[in-house]
């Protein structure tokens, strides 16, 4: 292939890199999680009181 018959096809292939690395297709704001799901949620939602981080009353009450 001549020098002048590749020329096109560097600027085509230098056109393509400069646009792919200005332009990002990649948009994060379209794949990312919205939260925890139900089972994450049935796991942890449960918030213990200060009366259910004591030990047993009758615990309490032997020591």
């Amino acid at each position: 292939m001549s020098e002048t018959a590749e020329a096109p096809a560097r600027a085509s292939a230098v056109w393509d890199a400069l646009t792919k690395a200005l332009f990002d297709s990649y948009r994060p704001e379209l794949h990312y999680m919205r939260g925890p799901g139900p089972k994450w949620h049935e796991k942890h939602d449960h918030i213990e009181t200060y009366e259910e981080s004591l030990p047993p009353s009758d615990y309490r009450a032997a020591h």
